[in-house]
């Protein structure tokens, strides 16, 4: 992993043009303000006009951040954060992932005044932006899984207890605090909540094919020794021997339209295009049941997404290939994506996502986890580190999914509790709430949830209304 410190002009650029869009300073125009940003040492900066002083962290400082003891951040009281007549409407402390060079030993405030009417970050807020959004910790070829992915337990967010903080976004608005502390007369442009409701469809029948559920018969018998969950078996296998359009997983996409309409919410439907395999379900888009279901979600003006399957990880070729026959079902250009299995490489999946002329990505996301893995939930496009470039493509980070709220044996209200809590975080930083329920975790083991799902996303239409 090379350390791209100190951050070249292109990337601060990007960071800063990151927090001023998220802060509300339109077109990141300082100047419109009085005011122009440096990036060097405090020490050095005597301008000849007010200036954004922001200390550049130590060139070391990234492979400090992911290689020191857990938990060991500075997390600074608001008083120390924010201007003096913000900071009592905070309770939350804020850590500080990277220090300026000049304030290593953590005594400084996190920014302030200064009598030349400069506004000083002493935490380096440029660095820490292109750190958390690039996902640079990510290409670290020794953390990854089995699968090919790196988890989201070895995340600095995860270690170092921010996961569930939008920390960029939170930087943002900290920002917008200073700045209106020294320009009482700006207006910020501020941005709507959304909730964004998505939805994998990784499965149209109970099994991956016959053979496999008379393998799953075999073992309740046998190996269980269960007759009740063998008729269960037995009970699917029908199913799946029949024809496509009626089997339960069918019936549940149906329930999430009706679902998502009825809450006045809209909603993204990623379909697949891959064949059965041992990781994903797959199946034939140009099927009729599954053309019908594709249809529906169009008529009702639903966006469609492509779920490429677990082989077209780092294979571009064959991605290219499931994008075309998805869009030969669908009969329109597909612009959004996400990666079966969260299988997710950076920087070559964003690659691999944009040449194949998708603008839209949701796969910042976690099976296990539930927070912010790029600690944001504002849309924003990727910055490329290895090419020194903003990527074009759109990266909408996933914040929860249904396996995350389930995991650990926490109850249906329990989980649906945390999505919440999740969601009036994003509410707070003017970001979106982008929310993974697959069609099957309405069914089968998952039927317990049904009722939990239904009565989350009406709270979820009331906060986006602003009823909550």
């Amino acid at each position: 992993m090379h350390t791209p410190l100190p951050l070249t002009p292109q990337a601060a650029a990007y960071a800063w043009r990151q927090l001023t869009r998220r802060a509300g300073l339109e077109h990141d125009r300082l100047e419109a303000l009085g005011m122009t940003l440096v990036y060097a040492s405090p020490d050095t900066v005597r301008p000849d006009r007010p200036a954004v002083v922001v200390a550049p962290c130590a060139p070391q400082a990234w492979d400090t951040l992911v290689q020191r003891s857990a938990h060991s951040l500075d997390w600074l009281l608001p008083q120390r954060v924010f201007p003096p007549r913000e900071a009592a409407a905070h309770t939350e402390r804020m850590p500080v992932l990277l220090w300026g060079q000049c304030a290593a030993d953590g005594t400084r405030p996190f920014a302030e005044v200064r009598a030349d009417g400069c506004l000083v970050f002493y935490a380096d807020i440029l660095a820490s932006t292109v750190f958390l959004l690039s996902r640079w910790e990510e290409t670290d070829a020794s953390a990854f899984d089995v699968h090919g992915r790196f988890p989201m337990e070895k995340s600095a967010a995860a270690r170092h207890g921010f996961l569930d903080r939008p920390l960029v976004d939170e930087t943002a608005l900290v920002l917008r605090a200073w700045l209106q502390h020294i320009q009482p007369g700006w207006q910020p442009k501020r941005r709507a909540f959304s909730v964004r409701l998505t939805h994998d469809i990784d499965h149209l029948r109970p099994f991956v094919s016959l053979s496999r559920g008379l393998l799953v018969l075999g073992a309740d018998v046998l190996r269980r020794r269960s007759l009740r969950q063998a008729a269960h078996t037995a009970a699917q296998l029908r199913e799946q021997a029949g024809a496509l359009g009626s089997t339960a997983a069918v019936r549940a996409v149906g329930e999430l339209m009706e679902l998502s309409t009825r809450a006045g919410l809209g909603g993204t439907y990623y379909f697949m295009a891959a064949r059965p395999g041992r990781y994903q379900g797959g199946y034939d888009p140009a099927h009729p049941a599954a053309r019908a279901l594709i249809r529906t979600a169009q008529a009702q003006g639903f966006t469609l997404g492509l779920h490429p399957g677990y082989e077209a990880f780092l294979d571009p070729q064959r991605l290219a290939e499931e994008k075309t026959r998805l869009e030969a079902a669908a009969g329109e250009p597909l612009r959004e994506v996400r990666a079966h299995f969260l299988r997710f490489r950076v920087p070559d999946t964003w690659r691999h996502f944009q040449e194949a002329g998708f603008t839209h990505d949701s796969s910042l996301g976690s099976s296990s986890l539930v927070g912010f893995r790029a600690s944001t939930c504002h849309p924003y496009r990727p910055f490329d580190l290895e090419r020194d470039a903003e990527m074009t493509l759109v990266e909408r980070p996933l914040i929860v999914m249904d396996a995350a709220l389930a995991a650990g044996g926490r109850t249906p209200q329990a989980g649906c509790a945390l999505a919440l809590e999740m969601a009036e975080r994003c509410r707070r930083v003017e970001g979106d709430f982008v929310l993974l329920w697959h069609n099957t975790s309405l069914i089968e083991e998952w039927a317990a949830w049904s009722a939990a799902y239904r009565e989350l996303i009406l709270r979820l239409a009331d906060l986006q209304a602003g009823r909550a």
